[in-house]
C-alpha cells in the first residue's frame, strides 16, 4: 500500500538484497540501518514504487518517512 510517506520496515539493511523476487524478507539478523520502502509526496514516480527500498538510521526524523497501523479483527 502506498500513502503520503515513504514506510519503515522491520528489516534491517543488507546490501547483498537479492536481485530476485522475494517474499516477505527479513533481511540480516544483526546490523544497524533499517530498510524503507515506497516512495512520499515529493518523491519521483520510479521511488513511489512499493518494490523501491532503501535505508536510514532508526534515529532519522523526516516528515516524508513514517510507518502503518494495521488492525486485524
Amino acid at each position: 500500500m502506498n500513502g503520503n510517506v515513504r514506510e519503515w520496515c522491520s528489516d534491517r539493511y543488507d546490501p547483498t538484497y537479492p536481485i530476485t523476487a522475494q517474499m516477505n524478507p527479513t533481511g540480516p539478523t544483526v546490523g544497524f540501518d533499517r530498510v524503507y520502502r515506497g516512495g512520499s509526496w515529493p518523491a519521483s514516480a520510479a521511488s513511489c514504487r512499493v518494490a523501491h527500498r532503501d535505508y536510514y538510521s532508526p534515529d532519522a526524523r523526516f516528515t516524508t518517512l513514517g510507518f502503518r497501523l494495521a488492525r486485524s479483527r
